[in-house]
Protein backbone atom coordinates (compact mmCIF):
# COMPACT_ATOMS: atom_id res chain seq x y z
CA UNK A 1 0.00 0.00 0.00
CA UNK A 2 1.10 3.68 -0.29
CA UNK A 3 1.74 5.65 2.42
CA UNK A 4 -1.05 8.22 1.99
CA UNK A 5 -3.39 4.82 1.83
CA UNK A 6 -2.37 4.91 5.73
CA UNK A 7 -4.22 7.93 6.32
CA UNK A 8 -3.55 10.03 9.34
CA UNK A 9 -1.64 7.35 11.05
CA UNK A 10 1.41 8.18 12.76
CA UNK A 11 4.67 5.97 12.45
CA UNK A 12 5.67 4.96 15.56
CA UNK A 13 9.69 6.31 15.47
CA UNK A 14 11.24 2.79 14.43
CA UNK A 15 8.51 2.54 11.73
CA UNK A 16 9.61 6.34 10.75
CA UNK A 17 13.47 6.11 11.29
CA UNK A 18 13.41 2.99 8.17
CA UNK A 19 10.78 4.97 6.75
CA UNK A 20 13.70 8.07 6.44
CA UNK A 21 16.75 5.33 6.03
CA UNK A 22 14.89 3.64 3.19
CA UNK A 23 13.77 6.91 1.39
CA UNK A 24 17.03 8.84 2.03
CA UNK A 25 19.03 6.10 0.36
CA UNK A 26 17.22 5.77 -2.59
CA UNK A 27 17.14 9.94 -3.31
CA UNK A 28 21.04 10.18 -2.56
CA UNK A 29 20.87 7.11 -5.53
CA UNK A 30 18.87 8.78 -7.77
CA UNK A 31 20.61 12.66 -6.63
CA UNK A 32 24.13 10.70 -7.37
CA UNK A 33 22.99 9.71 -11.40
CA UNK A 34 21.99 13.80 -11.56
CA UNK A 35 18.62 12.93 -11.20
CA UNK A 36 15.68 14.54 -8.76
CA UNK A 37 12.04 13.79 -8.15
CA UNK A 38 10.96 16.98 -7.70
CA UNK A 39 7.14 15.55 -7.08
CA UNK A 40 7.43 13.73 -3.91
CA UNK A 41 4.84 13.07 -1.76
CA UNK A 42 3.04 10.00 0.27
CA UNK A 43 1.73 8.17 -2.85
CA UNK A 44 5.19 8.00 -3.93
CA UNK A 45 6.25 5.92 -1.64
CA UNK A 46 5.19 2.06 -1.75
CA UNK A 47 5.07 0.28 1.52
CA UNK A 48 5.83 -3.43 0.93
CA UNK A 49 4.62 -5.97 2.68
CA UNK A 50 8.28 -7.28 4.13
CA UNK A 51 8.38 -3.61 5.33
CA UNK A 52 10.35 -1.81 3.05
CA UNK A 53 9.98 1.56 1.37
CA UNK A 54 9.86 2.66 -1.88
CA UNK A 55 9.75 5.33 -4.30
CA UNK A 56 7.83 3.29 -6.30
CA UNK A 57 6.74 6.52 -9.15
CA UNK A 58 10.45 6.97 -9.73
CA UNK A 59 10.45 5.51 -13.12
CA UNK A 60 7.84 7.01 -14.17
CA UNK A 61 8.67 10.31 -13.13
CA UNK A 62 12.01 10.04 -15.02
CA UNK A 63 9.82 8.48 -18.31
CA UNK A 64 7.92 11.58 -18.14
CA UNK A 65 10.89 14.02 -17.91
CA UNK A 66 13.11 12.06 -20.50
CA UNK A 67 9.76 12.17 -23.09
CA UNK A 68 8.82 15.16 -21.83
CA UNK A 69 5.35 14.16 -21.63
CA UNK A 70 2.91 16.52 -19.65
CA UNK A 71 5.60 18.50 -17.97
CA UNK A 72 4.23 21.03 -16.45
CA UNK A 73 0.26 19.79 -17.05
CA UNK A 74 1.33 16.50 -15.28
CA UNK A 75 3.16 18.63 -12.10
CA UNK A 76 -0.48 20.53 -12.23
CA UNK A 77 -2.08 17.44 -11.65
CA UNK A 78 -0.34 16.31 -9.22
CA UNK A 79 -0.57 19.41 -6.93
CA UNK A 80 -3.34 18.27 -4.75
CA UNK A 81 -0.91 15.81 -3.53
CA UNK A 82 2.14 17.46 -3.42
CA UNK A 83 1.44 20.86 -2.16
CA UNK A 84 2.32 20.09 1.48
CA UNK A 85 5.61 18.78 0.24
CA UNK A 86 7.15 21.10 -1.60
CA UNK A 87 9.66 23.26 -0.68
CA UNK A 88 9.45 27.12 -0.39
CA UNK A 89 11.29 27.52 -3.38
CA UNK A 90 9.64 25.21 -5.29
CA UNK A 91 6.28 26.62 -4.29
CA UNK A 92 7.46 30.05 -5.47
CA UNK A 93 7.99 28.18 -9.04
CA UNK A 94 11.86 27.59 -9.21
CA UNK A 95 12.86 24.31 -10.27
CA UNK A 96 13.12 20.67 -8.48
CA UNK A 97 16.71 19.89 -7.04
CA UNK A 98 18.24 17.65 -4.41
CA UNK A 99 17.55 20.09 -1.84
CA UNK A 100 14.14 20.18 -2.46
CA UNK A 101 13.90 16.53 -2.86
CA UNK A 102 15.30 16.70 0.95
CA UNK A 103 12.88 18.96 2.10
CA UNK A 104 10.29 17.01 0.36
CA UNK A 105 10.96 14.00 2.21
CA UNK A 106 11.65 15.93 5.81
CA UNK A 107 7.87 17.26 4.99
CA UNK A 108 6.76 13.82 4.78
CA UNK A 109 8.57 12.12 8.00
CA UNK A 110 7.31 15.02 9.80
CA UNK A 111 3.73 14.71 8.79
CA UNK A 112 4.35 10.75 8.86
CA UNK A 113 5.35 11.50 12.44
CA UNK A 114 2.12 13.21 13.57
CA UNK A 115 2.91 16.30 12.23
CA UNK A 116 -0.64 18.40 10.70
CA UNK A 117 -0.79 19.42 7.27
CA UNK A 118 -1.25 22.99 6.50
CA UNK A 119 -4.94 23.68 6.80
CA UNK A 120 -5.89 25.49 3.63
CA UNK A 121 -9.58 25.71 1.81
CA UNK A 122 -7.78 25.13 -1.38
CA UNK A 123 -4.77 23.63 -3.33
CA UNK A 124 -3.30 27.12 -4.03
CA UNK A 125 -4.12 28.41 -0.52
CA UNK A 126 -2.28 25.50 0.34
CA UNK A 127 1.08 26.30 -2.02
CA UNK A 128 0.81 30.31 -1.12
CA UNK A 129 1.58 29.55 2.55
CA UNK A 130 4.47 27.29 1.94
CA UNK A 131 5.54 29.60 -0.51
CA UNK A 132 5.23 32.69 1.89
CA UNK A 133 7.05 31.03 4.92
CA UNK A 134 2.83 30.93 6.16
CA UNK A 135 3.29 27.42 7.09
CA UNK A 136 6.29 24.87 7.78
CA UNK A 137 6.01 21.19 8.73
CA UNK A 138 6.48 20.42 12.05
CA UNK A 139 9.42 18.35 13.49
CA UNK A 140 7.21 16.02 16.08
CA UNK A 141 8.22 16.16 19.67
CA UNK A 142 8.15 12.61 19.99
CA UNK A 143 11.42 12.10 18.28
CA UNK A 144 14.96 11.24 19.95
CA UNK A 145 17.08 14.91 19.93
CA UNK A 146 19.61 14.21 17.19
CA UNK A 147 16.82 13.18 14.40
CA UNK A 148 14.22 16.63 15.31
CA UNK A 149 17.92 18.77 14.51
CA UNK A 150 18.23 16.24 11.62
CA UNK A 151 14.61 17.22 10.62
CA UNK A 152 14.79 20.98 11.35
CA UNK A 153 17.61 21.02 8.78
CA UNK A 154 15.77 18.91 6.14
CA UNK A 155 12.89 21.46 6.28
CA UNK A 156 14.90 24.86 6.76
CA UNK A 157 13.55 27.34 4.42
CA UNK A 158 16.99 28.39 3.57
CA UNK A 159 18.17 25.60 0.51
CA UNK A 160 21.66 25.19 1.34
CA UNK A 161 21.00 24.89 4.78
CA UNK A 162 19.60 21.41 4.04
CA UNK A 163 21.70 18.28 4.26
CA UNK A 164 22.08 16.17 1.22
CA UNK A 165 20.28 13.25 0.52
CA UNK A 166 23.10 11.03 1.05
CA UNK A 167 23.91 12.24 5.03
CA UNK A 168 20.41 11.71 5.46
CA UNK A 169 20.90 8.57 4.97
CA UNK A 170 23.86 8.09 7.06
Amino acid sequence: ETLAARGEERLDNEALLKLAAQLSDALATVHAQSVVHGELSRDSVLLTVEGRAVLWDMPLVIANRLADRRGESRLMQNLVKTAPYLSPERARGDGASPASDVYALGALLCVAGGAPLPTASTTLAAVHLVASGGWTPRVPDTLPEAWREMLTKMVSADAAARPGAADVAL
